[in-house]
Order: structure tokens, then C-alpha cells, then sequence
């Protein structure tokens, strides 16, 4: 019973570090970072996020989505 636990514990670790995520801050200039939450969400999901700050778009995203 050990072993089993130990190999989930392994197997999950080793799914964590695979959803290893980066996170980039973009500032907008000229459009509103709200107004591009909508197009750029469903280009990093389903295990990114994005969000609006003051002027700044944040991202976080796998690397390949990003």
C-alpha cells in the first residue's frame, strides 16, 4: 500500500512541475487592457489566466500558450 501511495505521490509531482506556468505583464497604450481580456483568454485556457491592472495586461500562461 506504501508503494501505490508513494508512485500517486511521484506521478503528481511530476504533473505539477509539466503545468509549470509563466506569468508576463503587458502595458497597453493605446486600448484599455479590459477591452482585450475576451480575445486573449480563450487563447491561453483552459490553464491560463488573464487579468487587467491599471494599465497593464497580466498573464499567466504554460509556456506554450503563452
Amino acid at each position: 500500500m506504501r508503494v501505490a501511495g508513494f508512485v500517486l505521490l511521484i506521478l503528481w509531482s511530476l504533473c505539477v512541475f509539466a503545468q509549470q506556468t509563466t506569468v508576463e505583464v503587458f502595458p497597453m497604450q493605446h486600448r484599455l487592457p479590459g477591452e482585450l481580456i475576451q480575445v486573449i483568454e480563450p487563447l491561453v485556457a483552459p490553464e491560463g489566466v488573464v487579468r487587467a491592472s491599471g494599465n497593464n495586461l497580466i498573464v499567466r500562461a504554460t509556456p506554450q500558450r503563452m
